[in-house]
């Protein structure tokens, strides 16, 4: 299959953009306003049957937009103390955990092993602390690899795309997760640090089967302080994460 294509979003309010988004494709950012604009524009050129020199996909464009108002239950300002989100069992079954400073497995990010955020940015994300929630060349090589393929076989999640996921969204993968994935990504990093962040993603994700957390991670696999994990440990824990 031969593409040529080239495509170019004139500048235009971010809530204008949103509003023009039926309701029921983000169902989560109900009171979600945006002030700014953007614009985009980019292009795709390849050839399926080779794509190792005859491919050629790039965008660019101008981004302002910010959240300015966000209902109460997406806000920030909750993960400053304990807070309860689902958890998935073995069997995909839900329920609820407490999570956040105060709970009896957080753990403050000096207190995790310098090896274990190391290794996370080595499988996970090596740009984290330099892209914008987006990391433009990893979207070029998933798409790649994935034409290459003939369906899916990588995805171009960064830390902070899985955060948004794991805070506030279901596992199902649809359009609609994803663009609501999109804009949460975009409210996290505009409304935290990085190393905030990176606090939130080590302490919620799942390391195995109602395993959430690197304190009970580090204790379940070597009887281990977070702190306390080595590097191979910390590389064994990076390796099981789930698939973004």
């Amino acid at each position: 299959v031969k593409v040529d294509m080239h495509f170019e979003l004139p500048r235009i309010s971010c809530q204008s953009l949103f509003s023009s988004i039926p309701s029921a494709m983000v169902p989560r950012l109900d009171g979600v306003r945006f002030v700014g604009t953007m614009s985009a524009k980019g292009h795709a050129k390849f050839d399926t049957a080779n794509l190792a020199r005859n491919y050629d996909v790039d965008f660019d464009g101008e981004r302002s937009c910010r959240i300015n108002d966000v209902p109460k239950e997406l806000d920030v300002s909750r993960f400053e103390s304990s807070f309860d989100k689902p958890v998935y069992g073995p069997r995909g079954k839900a329920e609820t955990m407490t999570f956040g400073p105060g709970s009896s497995d957080w753990a403050p990010l000096p207190s995790i092993s310098r090896f274990m955020i190391g290794s996370v940015l080595t499988t996970e994300d090596g740009r984290f602390f330099r892209h914008d929630g987006f990391d433009k060349e990893a979207i070029i090589n998933s798409v790649r690899e994935n034409l290459r393929a003939g369906r899916f076989v990588r995805g171009a999640s960064t830390i902070s795309m899985q955060l948004a996921k794991n805070l506030y969204l279901p596992r199902t993968k649809t359009i609609s997760r994803k663009l609501q994935e999109a804009i949460l990504t975009m409210y996290l990093e505009q409304s935290l640090t990085k190393e905030e962040m990176m606090e939130l993603y080590l302490n919620i994700i799942e390391y195995g089967p109602m395993i959430y957390g690197i304190r009970p991670a580090a204790r379940h696999y070597f009887r281990s302080s977070a702190a306390g994990l080595s590097l191979g440990q910390s590389l064994y824990l990076a390796s099981i994460l789930r698939a973004p």
